[in-house]
């Protein structure tokens, strides 16, 4: 593989990505590619992703209502050992065990979907955990807006992952691991919260403290973050340049 990689990259005038982990991991294969990579996020559209109104029609549907008091948590990841969803559901049961109210929408499927239930029924938390499947796009920005906060769990990631974008996006505060480029996306406590990878203890903790900061002011600096580096125009303009430059 690397024979093919290393001719690809040699014969490639331009190489794009949208994370700087990447971007060094081609260096290291061949650092004759320093000046070809460049960084080009995958964009979202931030006109769809912005923060709506408290949605009491979503939070109908979803049959919310007796839970407008409870700290809400939405996870979008996919159920795979990479994303790490167990480290979630222990911070809840802690969080519940201090009496804390909270409720934890886990939206998502896959390999690990039935561990994760089997989990959060052994600790006693289906009134605090509810498994949502899929979701529809369209309706995501709604969801979000009866949510307090965003989780994403992940062992690793390739630049910021597109919930977590479409979360900041919407004003949400969102609150990731701290590995791979998420440090570069998220400032704590400023643009949102980071913790160590699979650190129960940390992510717990940020969650009993939300309360105590401005999380308006949070979400706001968060879109800033997005509108200015992730929005899909943006980023698309920025590859129609590099087509012109290289046909001219």
């Amino acid at each position: 593989k690397n024979f093919f990689i290393k001719k690809l990259l040699k014969k490639s005038k331009i190489i794009t990505s949208d994370s700087y982990e990447i971007k060094n991991l081609i260096f290291n294969i061949d650092a004759n590619t320093k000046n070809k990579v460049q960084i080009i996020n995958f964009g979202i559209d931030t006109a769809h992703f912005s923060k709506k109104q408290y949605s009491s029609k979503i939070e109908m549907k979803l049959k919310l209502q007796d839970f407008q008091n409870h700290l809400k948590i939405i996870s979008l990841r996919n159920h795979d050992k990479t994303y790490d969803i167990k480290t979630l559901i222990l911070s809840v049961k802690k969080l519940v065990d201090t009496n804390i109210k909270v409720l934890c929408l886990i939206y998502g499927s896959g390999s690990e979907t039935n561990n994760l239930k089997k989990i959060t029924k052994d600790l006693n938390l289906q009134k605090n955990i509810f498994f949502m499947g899929r979701y529809q796009q369209d309706e995501l920005p709604y969801i979000f807006s009866i949510i307090d906060c965003y989780v994403s769990t992940s062992l690793s990631d390739a630049g910021i992952s597109a919930s977590t974008a479409e979360a900041m996006s919407c004003e949400l505060p969102s609150i990731s691991s701290n590995n791979s480029d998420n440090n570069l996306w998220i400032e704590h406590e400023k643009t949102g919260f980071l913790y160590e990878n699979k650190n129960v203890d940390q992510l717990t903790d940020i969650l009993k403290n939300l309360k105590d900061f401005n999380l308006s002011k949070i979400g706001s600096e968060s879109r800033k973050i997005i509108l200015k580096r992730n929005d899909y125009y943006n980023e698309m303009e920025k590859v129609k340049s590099i087509y012109q430059d290289i046909i001219k």
